[in-house]
C-alpha cells in the first residue's frame, strides 16, 4: 500500500483545539491479500476526543474491527487507535497503480476527524501529532488471519491486538517481546514500512511526493542508495551529508524501469 498523509490542527482564538483533520490519500494497492490500515497516537488521551470518517464495516454486519462509541478501536490496553479503513479495497481495487501492466485507478481520499468532546478545553501545547507519536500500521490478510497480523514502522510497538508469534518468522527479525526497541525489521535489517517526509505542504489526489517501486520489484533495484541508508543503521531521514535516497533523480539514484510512473 502507498498512502500519503497530512494532519492539520484547527484552533480557536485561544489556541484551543477545535479539531484535528487527517487527510489520507491512497495511491496504490498491491500484494495478494486484503488489508486494512490504521494508526495509534501514543500521547493522546482518547477519552477526551471523538473520531469520525473511518471506513469500517460494523461487527454486526460481519466486520472484524470493533470500535467504541467515540469511534476509537477497542483495545485491551486502551491505546488510542484509529482504523482508517478496515478493508482498503473499499476505496481501490487490488493491483491498482502498482505496475505498468496492472489496473489504473484514481487516488482515493479518506478524511479522519478527531474532535474534542463538548466541554473539553485542550490547548495545542497539550497535544500535537509528531513523527514519534504517530504509529501507522497495516492489518494484513484479515480474511484469513483476522485482526492479528500488523506491520508497523521500524522499532515502533504493535498494538495489544497483534499476535506476537509472527515475530521472528520467515524473513522477520523482530524480537518476540512486547515493547521491544527492535521490531519490524527483516533479517537483513530492512524496514517493512517506510514513512518518508514530504515537501508537499498540501497533498491532493493530483500531486505526490514519492514514486514507488513497481510490484515485485525490489526497492533496491529502483532506488540505488536505499541499501546504503539501511546499512548505516540509523534510519536517519534528515541526513544532511548526502542527498536523500528518495529525492535523487539521476541515474546514480534511480533505475526508472523498476519505478512506477503513471
Amino acid at each position: 500500500m502507498v498512502v500519503e498523509y497530512r494532519f492539520r490542527t484547527e484552533l480557536d482564538g485561544d489556541d484551543k483545539i477545535e479539531q484535528i483533520i487527517g487527510t489520507f490519500i491512497v495511491r496504490a494497492l498491491g500484494a495478494g491479500t486484503k488489508n486494512g490500515f490504521g494508526f495509534a497516537l501514543t500521547d493522546l488521551d482518547k477519552s477526551k476526543f471523538i473520531v469520525s470518517g473511518a471506513l469500517i464495516t460494523p461487527t454486526t454486519s460481519g466486520g472484524y474491527v470493533s470500535t467504541d462509541t467515540d469511534g476509537w478501536e477497542d483495545q485491551p490496553d486502551n491505546l488510542p487507535v484509529v482504523i482508517v479503513a478496515d478493508d482498503l479495497t473499499k476505496v481501490m481495487p487490488l493491483w491498482a497503480n502498482t505496475s505498468i501492466y496492472g489496473i489504473r485507478a484514481n487516488p482515493q481520499l479518506i478524511t479522519i476527524k478527531i474532535t474534542p468532546k463538548v466541554g473539553e478545553d485542550i490547548l495545542y501545547d497539550d497535544f500535537a501529532i509528531t513523527y514519534e507519536n504517530f504509529n501507522p500500521f497495516m492489518i494484513i490478510d484479515f480474511e484469513n488471519e483476522g485482526r492479528v497480523r500488523e506491520v508497523h514502522k521500524v522499532d515502533y510497538a504493535p498494538t495489544a491486538l497483534a499476535d506476537l508469534s509472527f515475530f521472528g518468522t520467515s524473513d522477520d527479525n523482530s524480537a518476540n517481546v512486547l515493547g521491544t526497541q527492535r521490531t519490524y525489521r527483516s533479517i537483513l535489517n530492512f524496514p517493512w514500512v517506510l514513512d518518508i517526509p514530504s515537501n508537499v505542504t498540501s497533498p491532493t489526489v493530483d500531486n505526490s511526493a514519492f514514486n514507488w517501486a513497481q510490484e515485485k520489484k525490489d526497492i533496491n533495484w529502483a532506488y540505488l542508495h536505499f541499501a546504503d541508508w539501511v546499512e548505516n543503521g540509523t534510519y536517519d531521514l534528515e541526513d544532511t551529508l548526502h542527498d536523500p535516497w528518495w529525492l535523487g533523480i539521476g541515474s546514480r539514484y534511480r533505475y526508472l524501469p523498476n519505478i512506477y510512473l503513471p
